[in-house]
């Protein structure tokens, strides 16, 4: 990976992450506003609930001449027990004059503390408690009468010299609130926190398949670099004045392919021209290529018939061995001896090459000998032939690619038409006859796109003129041929 990719992976690694705490902090603060927003309205409607009771002990001591405080205070708490927890009177030096419920704790402030309030307007409040028990306490000055039957004046009138202290504890859970808005608000939010947050990590995991598709297409432009640098050169010539010239066509159907061929020198005068297709496309088909590629360049086969029927077994017991089942090649591999006029072949269940002759413009399918496709079965026989060649002798081999284009209808190319498009232009170059055809597959197909690689070879032999006639050297061929194992 270049440090430009790891920079910029780096960066969105940290934006992922500041994202998450983004997506957190929003939940953990719409929950923390939701309790704390919640516990200021329990609060309020609390107070608010004690400033009621605290009135209606008032009327109540208004309206009674015979009541006693502790009848009053019980009165009012049995008309809520939900919602009081406990009232108490007291005198202003601490004397407890009334109590109803269960109070917890000692008494709120001291006189002093709660008639300053009290001259503010404002009662002494505080919370106690926890959970369904919490409760907020209010104290505010009442103005004890001298007797029972005294009146009962507003309880901010007078001095402290005849004033004592209500306290009026209210459950804080047990008032009725409206939280619809504030629930409303906790939903969308905790929505947005966990929207953002799972997008996050969609983000993530698309982020981290495009990082791998990245470097996937990384990898792949490698190999068909690898691959480009494998094949030679599409156009060119191998001795001069005589030798060949070829051209060739390699159009993959995915970003490697599974054709390949190979032009090159094998040695003693010899030169080699391959073809094959391994099953499949893609890496593994591109990897066998590979192999195959490496050992037809490595292996001794141009010497003779035998060696090269022998260096075909040992390459097909090494694809049995080494590849899967479903995984084979057909190859048609040839060497061409231009002092020799002679072209030697093996034919590895491979479309048969055509051989296009310059004396007469006949076509020749070269299908004698070869045997079964490579890397099924390890034991297959292979049969090595040979042909003569003359000056001009064209030899247009061909991947399956090109034969079984198929257009919109459903119609394939063919080899019929491959051998039309070539009869008709074989005068040409081999860069025409390769142009000639590949303008023929594109008007064939039309809109379509390949569905396999299609890989052409179009090579001009030209052995050493001054050979015996065709008649004679086939003849001494031929004899060559039914030689005993030994001679071969």
């Amino acid at each position: 990976m270049t440090m430009p990719t790891q920079r910029t992976k780096g960066w969105l690694n940290l934006a992922l992450y500041l994202g998450w705490a983004l997506g957190v902090l929003l939940l953990v603060h719409s929950i923390i506003n939701y309790r704390f927003v919640a516990g200021r309205l329990l609060q309020e409607a609390a107070e608010r609930e004690s400033g009621r009771k605290f009135g209606d002990v008032l009327r109540m001591l208004r309206a009674s001449e015979t009541s006693s405080l502790q009848d009053v205070v019980d009165t009012v708490r049995r008309e809520s027990p939900q919602q009081i927890a406990w009232i108490r009177i007291s005198t202003s030096d601490g004397r407890l004059l009334a109590v109803t419920g269960d109070p917890g704790g000692e008494p709120l402030p001291s006189a002093s503390a709660v008639n300053q309030r009290a001259n503010l307007h404002h009662p002494v409040v505080r919370m106690a408690g926890s959970g369904q028990r919490t409760v907020l306490i209010a104290a505010s000055r009442l103005r004890l009468p001298r007797s029972p039957s005294a009146e009962i004046p507003h309880p901010h009138a007078g001095g402290p010299a005849n004033a004592g202290i209500i306290e009026i504890a209210i459950l804080v859970h047990g008032v009725s609130v409206s939280f619809a808005r504030l629930e409303t608000n906790l939903i969308l939010g905790c929505l947005a926190a966990l929207a953002l947050l799972a997008s996050n990590a969609w983000i993530a995991v698309l982020l981290r398949r495009h990082l791998r598709a990245r470097e996937l297409d990384r990898q792949l432009e490698l190999a068909r670099n690898v691959q480009h640098d494998l094949l030679p050169a599409p156009g060119g010539a191998l001795v001069s004045g005589h030798g060949l010239e070829f051209a060739a066509l390699f159009i993959p159907a995915a970003e490697v392919g599974g054709d390949f061929y190979d032009v090159f020198h094998a040695g003693g005068g010899h030169l080699a021209l391959v073809i094959g297709d391994v099953s499949g496309k893609g890496l593994s088909a591109a990897l066998l290529v590979g192999v195959i590629h490496g050992a037809v360049r490595s292996s001794a086969w141009v010497q003779s018939l035998a060696a090269h029927e022998a260096a075909t077994r040992r390459l097909n017991r090494l694809l049995t061995e080494k590849s899967d089942s479903a995984r084979f090649a057909t190859l048609f591999c040839a060497s061409f001896e231009p002092d020799g006029s002679v072209l030697r072949y093996i034919n590895c269940g491979h479309l048969p090459p055509l051989l296009v002759r310059a004396r007469d413009g006949r076509i020749d399918r070269l299908a004698d000998g070869g045997g079964p496709v490579l890397g099924l079965l390890p034991e297959a026989p292979y049969v090595a032939h040979e042909v003569i060649i003359e000056p001009g002798d064209l030899l247009v081999m061909y991947s399956d690619g090109i034969a079984e284009a198929m257009d919109a209808a459903g119609e394939e190319f063919g080899v019929d038409r491959l051998a039309a498009v070539v009869h008709e232009n074989a005068t040409q170059s081999p860069d025409g006859i390769r142009e000639a055809v590949r303008l023929a597959i594109a008007r064939f197909l039309g809109p379509m796109k390949p569905h396999d690689d299609q890989t052409l070879v179009v090579a001009r032999l030209m052995p050493v003129a001054d050979r015996p006639p065709a008649a004679d050297m086939q003849e001494a061929v031929s004899g060559q041929a039914g030689s005993s194992p030994a001679a071969r």
